[in-house]
């Protein structure tokens, strides 16, 4: 991504300040292509050779695969080098392991030598940040995301005592779960199609999509009368990924049950192919298909609840 980033500035250096320009007329090179930095593909032998001092930056953060694992495996065992932590670690990492573990320990039958260090380098704001953010904008409702369960409670635990006063309300959801926050804002809207079929029954509670005309007028229709009432037709996308797998189905299983609470078996159904051995829900949004000839399939619906499931 930085490559491609950089290529973005190197392409466009005449819209840039008059400093970025001189120097790239008086040195005939852009100043985005940097001397002593090169990209590289992978970690090959003849590109990392071991005989002479370098800084490699690599992800992902977390050793938890790909090029910072590979250099890790090489070099951990020399105590000549050192493995700068940029970040926060998740619990079961590699890189929470040598955040918290005491001196040396052993990784793939190797002894741990190397130093390890950890700096703060995140674009996440940290607690008075936040709070800062908070008295400035006074907002009625605050809903935190993306962090560890007890660090995200104590945040919005300091956060509902610093503005009490304001009635700030601060929500701290797992994952999947709906946050329901309450404006008042009056409109009125003719509730139509199947939606009105909930009224008539005596449901006070009715979800759908408002949607206002060319004239003003609003209605609150569902998802499945959008065509009809609304002029827009809606359809479903669905995507399918095959994996290579030659583990064992118990240490996946284990890992999302340790994310989601909503993880069950199911049947395997004549959709999920002829190959497929078992199959697994998550939170009713990604279906994982245990498949012959060490394949795992993963299936979900293009939305934004499942493809944040089929990230995790």
């Amino acid at each position: 991504m930085p490559k491609r980033c950089l290529a973005v500035y190197d392409t466009y250096i005449s819209m840039m300040n008059q400093n970025i320009k001189s120097r790239s007329q008086l040195d005939n090179r852009s100043p985005f292509r940097f001397k002593h930095i090169k990209h590289v593909e992978s970690t090959k032998e003849h590109i990392f050779p071991g005989r002479e001092p370098c800084v490699a930056i690599a992800s992902p953060g977390m050793l938890q695969s790909g090029n910072s694992l590979e250099l890790f495996d090489r070099w951990c065992a020399d105590e000549k080098n050192a493995c700068v932590l940029a970040g926060y670690a998740c619990n079961g990492t590699l890189a929470k392991q040598l955040i918290a573990g005491p001196g040396n320990f052993r990784h793939h039958d190797r002894d741990v030598k190397m130093k390890t260090y950890q700096v703060s380098f995140s674009a996440h704001a940290d607690c008075a940040q936040t709070r800062e953010f908070v008295r400035q904008l006074q907002p009625k409702n605050v809903v935190l995301v993306h962090g560890e369960k007890t660090e995200m409670g104590r945040l919005m635990e300091h956060l509902e005592s610093e503005f009490a006063q304001n009635n700030t309300k601060v929500h701290a959801p797992a994952n999947m779960q709906v946050v329901e926050v309450e404006y008042d804002v009056a409109k009125q809207a003719k509730i139509v199609g199947s939606l009105a079929t909930h009224v008539i029954q005596g449901e006070t509670d009715v979800n759908g999509v408002l949607v206002e005309d060319q004239d003003g007028e609003m209605k609150l229709v569902h998802t499945s009368d959008l065509d009809s009432f609304a002029q827009l037709p809606t359809t479903t996308v669905q995507t399918r990924m095959q994996l290579p797998f030659y583990q064992k189905q118990e240490g996946v299983v284990d890992a999302l049950t340790s994310i989601y609470d909503q993880v069950s078996r199911r049947d395997v159904r004549p959709q999920d192919g002829a190959h497929a051995i078992a199959a697994y829900t998550v939170c009713d949004k990604v279906d994982v298909i245990f498949c012959r000839d060490s394949l795992l399939e993963v299936v979900w619906p293009a939305s934004g609840s499942g493809s944040m499931v089929h990230d995790s």
